[in-house]
């Protein structure tokens, strides 16, 4: 189940982390390992029901039809495996695998688990740090006039204050900037994960979607109906039998997945865009808060705000910890 995470913009928001993305590629795992074992015992119902009789190797090579059917097994695999990731194939699976790689959704994986912490963390923090920021600039308004103190000084000590107060007040601004832009990206990242999450589940045999209620036959072998099938056919019709249709349908399953998962890729682009405008935003508020910083009176030179975008920038070259790479 998904977690929920609460947002100033959008109020609570449903997040798929890695995990729940691991668990629907597990099941996806299982679901292709449970295809291949059903092809399995077809194929060797078919071969118990071949005719025994002198002649009947003439038209049959056993040896070719085990490498026809080792080839479609292997090309379910490495479709898998480019889908999920060679570490997330099912142990089980005794076939080999690519090398190792993070495959489509690996990246996604780690997004989704740098959603809460991003949220339950930095959002957090700098939401805190501007209310904390802003609470003092109001008290610091409250003293801007000492009753019957007048003259230069009182004015000197008023424009002062009101300095001090506006610094603050551009700090807390700043410190808005930084929680806006963890939450945007947050955001993006819990509707890109959820599309995900959502994107595998429509390609899950027998996830009970009415589109996919065709595929609800890939999992489920009636064994007394298949020798009855094949004990009715003459050894040519045996030996002529689709078999292994199952793992074929799943070669195609996974193929179109992936692409699916491109999709959902090419369409996040647009969050590339606006880790720019944050970024964009982030630097300016940096900027306004250095000036008022350079225009007080008592300002200390060895007290800096770095506005190096590449520092203030932190989603565009993932300098922050939450965010991961492949964002």
């Amino acid at each position: 189940m998904p977690r929920q995470v609460f947002t100033d913009s959008c109020g609570p928001v449903s997040v798929f982390e890695g995990g729940d993305i691991e668990g629907a590629v597990a099941l996806l795992c299982a679901m292709v390992n449970c295809v291949v074992e059903n092809d399995r015992l077809e194929a060797d119902i078919a071969r118990s029901c071949i005719k025994r009789s002198w002649y009947f190797t003439d038209n049959y090579d056993a040896k070719g039809t085990d490498a026809r059917f080792a080839v479609i097994e292997q090309q379910v695999y490495d479709e898998l495996a480019s889908v999920v990731g060679s570490r997330l194939v099912c142990e089980n699976n005794p076939l080999r695998v690519p090398a190792e790689h993070a495959g489509e959704l690996g990246s996604w994986i780690e997004t989704g688990d740098a959603i809460v912490p991003n949220m339950e963390g930095p959002f957090v923090e700098w939401k805190q740090i501007a209310s904390g920021y802003r609470e003092v600039a109001e008290e610091i308004q409250t003293l801007k006039v000492i009753e019957g103190w007048e003259g230069d000084g009182a004015e000197a000590y008023r424009l002062n204050v009101l300095r001090k107060a506006a610094w603050l007040d551009s700090l807390a601004d700043l410190m808005d900037n930084c929680k806006a832009m963890t939450e945007a990206v947050s955001n993006i990242q819990a509707l890109l994960s959820s599309a995900i999450w959502n994107t595998i589940k429509e390609r899950t045999p027998g996830n009970n979607l009415p589109d996919r209620d065709n595929l609800k036959g890939l999992l489920e072998v009636d064994v007394n109906r298949l020798h009855v099938k094949y004990e009715a056919m003459s050894n040519n019709e045996l030996f002529q039998a689709s078999l292994y249709q199952r793992t074929s349908r799943m070669v195609y399953e996974l193929a179109q997945l992936r692409a699916s998962i491109r999709i959902v890729d090419d369409e996040g682009q647009a969050w590339k865009r606006l880790a720019v405008e944050a970024g964009d935003k982030l630097i300016a508020a940096v900027e306004a808060a250095k000036q008022h910083q350079q225009s007080l009176t008592d300002y200390n030179s060895t007290t800096t705000v770095d506005t190096d975008p590449q520092t203030c920038a932190i989603i565009t070259d993932n300098t922050d910890p939450h965010i991961k790479d492949g964002w």
